[in-house]
């Protein structure tokens, strides 16, 4: 199977996954957010940021993994590959060990002496975040497989894992419903089981498909140094995005409640599930990429860097604008309670996402490079900005919003910062990246929203029944999105192709 075909399943694999993901979590949010209440929600959304914060060690392993495990894919060398498997975890392992021992000194620290909690659910905070830590530790050890997963490009296994995953998150959201129990304590217990569930379906199936999972320990040699040092540049990316996430989550919890902790959750979880869709693209991408580096043909990584980036955009704007149109109406039938600010917040964070929907791309060209101490120091203290900022603000007295206004313009100077380093390791043509991937796009965005944004202010809104509202606005923005993207957001090249698609589909 050729790259690009195998790309385009790939693609269309992720993408039946996303859809089934995101109707079940989004329900799934719903259920837990009435069975849980508000306040109980957000305080398991902080017990596990605090978990979630020393993750950035992992997180930054995982993309070490991964680009190791892609390159010896790419160069066919099946000896290195079962080397830098057997490496990857063992060093996970130790990572794991590591982070439950500074959360079970630090994490308990803040909550006993920072966390805001109503009283009496003291005991019942300390044991959902016992069993966060736990749930946090096998999905450290599980990383080695999954990356060799998406290395191999198993999309389909991939998207067959993450349903299941989410089948038992729903599963779990109604069995709590029905407990007499501690309800915090038991749906932190049940979210153990469904990681213990994922993580022995992703070991039974790398095991049964790659020789390289045998296990066999290696002697400490200059493999586990070389990918410790480059996994060790990226940290201040990925501590600059824990504090995006778990420290703006403790942050806000300090200065206002669990329910604003709750409108955040909320806000996040329908963020992810509508920026999957982009997301799903770049994971079919990510490994074909470094592999195109790894064999030296810079014309195709090129291209896939801008094609990437450009349709990623456009499908998370595809998805982000009737949502950010119909806020109101959406919560107000989705959920049986809608916490305050959850409106505003998920607004921002949608527009967060627009402005880093090419990231991925341009971070793994460079990490394909090998070259990521400068990029990642200079990118991790822009974003690490967002911290000292914010707290600032909210010192200030200015709304918890203020925080994720903050983090949007430390996107957009990151981004900068990629595209900058990009240029300068892998001579890649600004001119090009800005023409096709930022201002090509930016009209796309700004011509799309016009006729939508206006019906949304007609008259008839006022009288309109909320359900008919949303299927109105969401049939108005898919068209004008569709229609502006074919005539200003694709070369030609790529419209002789969609006629050609479209010609052979419908007209044969």
């Amino acid at each position: 199977m050729s790259d690009n075909s195998r790309l385009t399943k790939n693609t269309l694999l992720l993408y039946m996954r996303m859809l089934v993901v995101m109707i079940i979590s989004l329900y799934t949010s719903r259920i837990i957010l009435k069975n849980l209440g508000i306040s109980d929600f957000g305080l398991y959304n902080v017990v596990g940021s605090v978990a979630a914060m020393f993750s950035f060690l992992n997180t930054a392993m995982y993309s070490s993994t991964q680009r190791y495990l892609s390159i010896a894919v790419g160069r066919n060398d099946t000896l290195q590959l079962h080397k830098i498997f057997n490496v990857s975890l063992v060093i996970h392992s130790l990572i794991g060990i590591g982070i439950v021992v500074i959360c079970e000194v630090f994490g308990l620290w803040f909550i006993y002496h920072e966390m805001v909690i109503p009283a009496g659910r003291e005991l019942a905070v300390f044991w959902s975040f016992q069993l966060s830590l736990i749930a946090a530790f096998i999905t450290i050890i599980t990383v080695p497989f999954d990356a060799l997963v998406i290395s191999r490009e198993r999309m389909g296994t991939f998207a067959y894992i993450s349903i299941i995953d989410v089948i038992f998150k729903l599963l779990i959201a109604y069995i709590i419903s029905v407990v007499s129990f501690d309800r915090l304590v038991f749906y932190s217990f049940l979210i153990v089981v469904a990681q213990v569930v994922v993580t022995g379906v992703y070991v039974i199936y790398c095991k049964s498909h790659f020789e390289e999972c045998s296990f066999r320990f290696y002697r400490f040699d200059a493999l586990y140094k070389e990918m410790t040092i480059f996994a060790s540049w990226g940290l201040l990316g990925h501590i600059s995005y824990i504090i995006n996430t778990s420290a703006q989550n403790m942050m806000l919890n300090v200065f206002f409640s669990p329910v604003v902790n709750a409108a955040r959750g909320v806000a996040l979880r329908v963020s992810s599930a509508v920026s999957g869709f982009s997301n799903n693209f770049q994971s079919a991408v990510s490994p074909q990429i470094t592999k195109s580096y790894a064999v030296g043909n810079d014309s195709r990584l090129f291209l896939l860097i801008y094609n990437s980036s450009r349709f990623s955009l456009y499908l998370l704007w595809f998805f982000s604008l009737p949502i950010m149109l119909c806020m109101d109406e959406i919560l107000g039938i989705w959920l049986v309670e809608v916490p305050d600010y959850t409106t505003i917040f998920l607004q921002l964070v949608l527009i967060f996402n627009l402005v880093e929907s090419g990231a991925n791309p341009l971070n793994m060209a460079v990490r394909a490079r090998g070259k990521i101490k400068y990029p990642e120091i200079i990118g991790g203290t822009i974003l690490v900005m967002n911290f000292p900022l914010s707290y600032v603000a909210l010192k200030l007295g200015y709304g918890p919003q203020s925080v994720f206004i903050i983090m949007i313009i430390c996107g957009i100077a990151c981004h900068f910062n990629r595209v900058f380093f990009a240029h300068k390791y892998l001579h890649l043509p600004i001119s090009d990246y800005f023409s096709k991937v930022v201002f090509r796009p930016s009209i796309v965005i700004f011509v799309s929203m016009l006729v939508p944004l206006w019906a949304t202010h007609h008259s008839f809104h006022d009288n309109m029944n909320p359900l008919l509202f949303i299927v109105v606005i969401t049939i108005l923005s898919f068209f004008s999105i569709l229609m502006v993207i074919y005539y200003a957001g694709l070369d030609k090249s790529e419209k002789i192709y969609v006629k050609n698609v479209l010609r052979n589909r419908f007209l044969r």
